[in-house]
């Protein structure tokens, strides 16, 4: 966010909520990506598990983005990603915990 404001300068509005919910994104997707990896190091079932986890963020995604956009205006494509990840994220804690259990 602070290398978009070097080069838009003054002209760019700095937002202290924009950039928290941006980075709130960035780190939902990192950590859900990061789980979704080690499901696919367990075999195809847990990259398959991966994959419908990925359709569900983008279809939730997609959706939201098209409802709140233009609702709410910019927060609204940062709180798409955000409520995506965490949708794509329980995909994979609800059904992918059984291949993960260490007993």
């Amino acid at each position: 966010g602070y290398l978009i404001l070097l080069f838009y300068g003054r002209k760019y509005p700095f937002n202290i909520l924009w950039l928290a919910l941006f980075a709130t994104s960035a780190i939902l997707y990192i950590i859900k990506d990061f789980y979704a990896s080690l499901l696919t190091s367990k075999g195809p079932r847990g990259a398959f598990l991966g994959s419908i986890a990925a359709a569900v963020t983008a279809l939730v995604n997609l959706g939201l983005n098209l409802l709140l956009v233009p609702a709410i205006g910019i927060p609204g494509a940062m709180v798409a990603p955000i409520v995506a990840s965490l949708a794509g994220m329980v995909v994979l804690l609800w059904r992918g915990r059984r291949y993960l259990n260490p007993t």
